[in-house]
């Protein structure tokens, strides 16, 4: 074990409580991730008493990174003997790690203040590996911290294009820019040319055989700008990418470098899951790539990593689609929720909660199983939160769709109804932002919707209501199938309507055939439109009126031209029945006619 630490006991300063701790002066990163994580909060030598007071300790701090060739030394914070400190914990060191491993750091050191530590931890581009020309040449370590940490972007590019600095500088000056690109990149990925350009440029020095580690970093980087790349063909992008990250995994193996094979490894599997559906087997590199990451990645080391990339991994059992890799995302998302509360992270927590419902949702079978059930649930604790407009201007809709969606297969009047509270304010969004896919989907479930729940309400009131309702809201949105369906049902509904005004129930009804008639109007769609046709003749028969003689004969006219569309479809018993119910209509309308 190369890490080390030593017990401590010492007053508390404010109330005189004993402290008792451990206090470590050798991290290894790959020993103690969670040590080393502490080292860049800058909270490794805190201590607090059992009366809350907290304070630092001072310590000496030796730090090794297999990734880097020289260790790092921050002496105790105000030591007279930091020499002396050096040489014990060095001491130390040498006898534990191997001959190798001495070879490659040959007594390489870079001193730190405390103070510069946590930057120079989180900022690849300040480690003195940066601007190592050969075997043994540096630059001190804070001069180049300060001119780096105080440039702006503009001045950083101008240093980059500068004759006058050595290749070494160079190359450090184009990594800074190119991470400091690729962040930007994350949220706009107009900066991914920026990124590539940077990462290109530097790769003249970062080569593999003098920097692997670094020249796998820049692999991997470039992996991830042109998986965000906008200019270009996003299949040849796609594939550059996954080229990268393959290169970036040559060196970062398991063995040697866990962390960085767990990123790129996670990375590589999203970048497969973009390419699903245009990629034979596709999902199932995806979902390897993930299984390895998690090899690394576990609950107790990495929590936030593990949850991250179980929810992807769960986002891929779900692609898959049947009921047992369905079952898996559930197992996968509830081990998710574990980790992230709402309390820590609101809208990590939700997202969550939307995938869980739409698992359960997938594994439904009727309106009355526990799935359904679940699914409501998950997806109401998401839209709690996502359904803020105001927070969550590119969630809401998701989050109003899913449950309404969930909430659309149940069997409960008052939830079929909050369904299409929730689907028509996303139907008019989908409007007002032409997004004509999501619109087709969304007119068929409100339909749909609808239908089931007028066959559910027994007041007829309320029924003439709900069809009032949709032919109000398809009255431009009517071309299609489902729609087609919930006219039927308007119609067979409201028809049978003895409580209501007979003279607008039949408007309603008539209005609703005539928009029947206008979806079905291909060849395909002969026989309902000769349907149709009939409910429409019929509704003109009992249409109430003075002009009792004209809605007769247009009454016929629809019969007719029913029983023409009949005659020339291929027979069969049921369009017999049709056609004897067409003869009887007319026989019927004759004689009020008076024919």
């Amino acid at each position: 074990m190369v890490s080390y630490s030593q017990k401590d006991q010492r007053p508390c300063p404010v109330c005189g409580a004993t402290i008792s701790s451990e206090i470590w002066m050798v991290v290894h990163r790959l020993e103690r991730p969670k040590l080393w994580a502490r080292c860049k909060d800058n909270d490794l030598h805190s201590a607090t008493c059992i009366n809350g007071h907290q304070g630092i300790i001072r310590a000496p701090l030796l730090l090794l990174d297999p990734a880097l060739p020289f260790l790092i030394y921050s002496p105790a914070p105000g030591a007279n003997e930091a020499q002396q400190a050096f040489q014990t914990l060095v001491s130390h060191l040498n006898a534990t790690i191997t001959p190798e491993e001495k070879a490659r750091l040959d007594h390489r050191v870079e001193v730190v203040p405390r103070d510069l530590l946590q930057d120079v931890l989180h900022s690849p581009a300040l480690n003195a590996g940066n601007f190592m020309a050969q075997r043994g040449t540096r630059e001190p370590l804070t001069d180049l911290y300060l001119a780096i940490q105080h440039a702006t972007t503009e001045q950083l590019e101008l240093l980059a294009r500068s004759s006058a600095l050595e290749p070494p500088v160079r190359a450090a000056v184009q990594f800074e820019l190119a991470l400091t690109y690729g962040r930007k990149m994350r949220r706009f990925p107009e900066y991914s040319e920026k990124t590539l350009q940077f990462l290109t440029d530097c790769l003249e020095f970062y080569n593999q055989g003098q920097f692997p580690h670094r020249w796998a970093t820049i692999q991997s980087e470039l992996a991830i700008a042109y998986f965000s790349r906008l200019p270009g063909n996003k299949k040849e992008n796609l594939h550059e990418a996954i080229h990268c990250s393959l290169r970036a995994l040559d060196v970062f193996t398991p063995e040697c470098f866990p962390e960085d094979f767990a990123v790129v490894q996670s990375n590589l599997a999203n970048i497969y899951m973009d390419m699903v559906w245009d990629y034979p087997g596709a999902i199932q590199k995806a979902t390897y790539c993930y299984e390895e990451a998690l090899k690394i990645y576990n609950r107790d080391s990495y929590p936030e990593d593990w949850a991250r990339v179980l929810s992807n991994y769960a986002t891929a059992y779900m692609t898959l689609g049947d009921p047992a890799n369905l079952h898996k995302a559930v197992e996968a998302l509830e081990n998710v929720l574990l980790i992230r509360k709402r309390e820590d992270a609101e809208e990590d927590w939700a997202l969550t909660q939307m995938n869980l419902g739409v698992a359960h949702m997938y594994l439904s079978e009727s309106p009355s199983d526990a799935p359904i059930l679940k699914a409501v649930s998950a997806l109401r604790s998401a839209y709690e939160v996502l359904g803020d407009k105001e927070r969550y201007p590119l969630r809401w809709v998701t989050s109003s769709y899913n449950l309404g969606l969930a909430l659309s297969r149940t069997d409960n009047p008052r939830s079929l109804l909050e369904a299409i509270n929730l689907l028509e304010y996303c139907f008019h969004d989908f409007i007002h932002n032409r997004d004509r896919q999501n619109l087709e989907h969304c007119k068929d479930e409100l339909a749909t919707c609808f239908t089931h729940l007028l066959k559910l309400e027994a007041s007829p009131a309320a029924k003439l209501e709900l069809s009032q309702r949709a032919m109000s809201l398809f009255e431009k949105e009517y071309d299609a199938e489902p729609v087609g369906v919930l006219l039927y049902e308007i119609i067979r509904s409201i028809m049978a309507n003895t409580e209501q005004p007979r003279e607008k129930v039949i408007d309603i009804a008539l209005k609703a055939a005539q928009q029947l008639l206008c979806i079905y109007r291909k060849q395909s769609q002969l026989e309902y439109r000769a349907y149709g046709l009939m409910h429409l003749g019929k509704i003109y028969l009992q249409r109430p009126g003075l002009n009792q003689k004209g809605n007769q004969t247009l009454s016929l006219k629809c019969f007719e031209a029913a029983m023409k569309i009949m005659r020339e479809l291929k027979p069969s018993p049921h369009r017999y029945e049709v056609m004897n119910e067409i003869i009887t209509l007319s026989t019927l309308a004759e004689q009020k006619n008076g024919r």
